[in-house]
């Protein structure tokens, strides 16, 4: 979170201050332009920019471990280029979605059916056409970073299981912002953990509506 100016942020300047690219030489890079227009995502190997005045969204293009190094890497060194962008808070996100055969080890009961009672006393049920969606959530404290509140998710939506980890980092200035950028591979490898903790292999137990 922060007030970026996008202007800056674009593929030339990006090649040249955060990948060291020498100037004038050709660079390859991918461009994204969403239908309205006003979301652009640069792309230089394989690390993904999208930026926009109240945030900018850094993050891996594919699924590799080193990836997520290089994105600790050039946030720091973004970072470090615009030392006088506001940034009022970091967010580090990853996610896993489970396979058929996965479940949560949590024993979750999902269902809205649950509580059909409670509803009524509202006027209101379960609406089965609808998508089906069930989030539970815990903001949990971390033993490693008393600075970070991890808000661990489990999602449920229309029959597929996704785990979501957000690490949201507060931010009080310049040097608390390089900081948690630097912690990026870090929590990174800690929902790696948390996933081979919570996920298990075998029958349904995760009941849904």
């Amino acid at each position: 979170m922060g007030a970026w100016n996008r202007a800056i942020l674009n593929p030339d300047w990006l090649a040249v201050n955060i990948f060291d690219i020498p100037k004038g030489q050709e660079y390859t890079f991918t461009l994204s332009i969403d239908n309205t227009g006003t979301r652009t995502k640069t792309t230089i190997n394989d690390i993904n920019f999208i930026p926009s005045s109240e945030r900018l969204v850094i993050s891996v293009a594919k699924d590799d471990p080193e990836l997520f190094k290089v994105v600790a890497e050039k946030s720091v060194k973004l970072c470090d280029k615009l030392p006088h962008t506001p940034i009022t808070g970091i967010g580090h996100n990853f996610s896993y979605q489970l396979d058929e055969n996965e479940n949560f080890v949590l024993d979750i009961d999902f269902r809205a059916s649950k509580f059909i009672d409670v509803y009524k006393e509202i006027n209101a049920s379960p609406n089965l056409l609808a998508n089906k969606i069930s989030i539970l959530q815990h903001s949990l404290s971390l033993e490693q970073d008393k600075n970070v509140i991890l808000n661990l998710s489990f999602h449920l939506e229309n029959g597929k299981k996704m785990l979501r980890f957000n690490y949201h980092h507060g931010i009080n200035d310049i040097d608390s912002a390089k900081y948690s950028l630097k912690r990026y591979y870090d929590n990174y490898l800690h929902s790696q953990l948390t996933t081979s903790k919570l996920i298990i292999k075998g029958d349904n137990k995760n009941e849904s509506f």
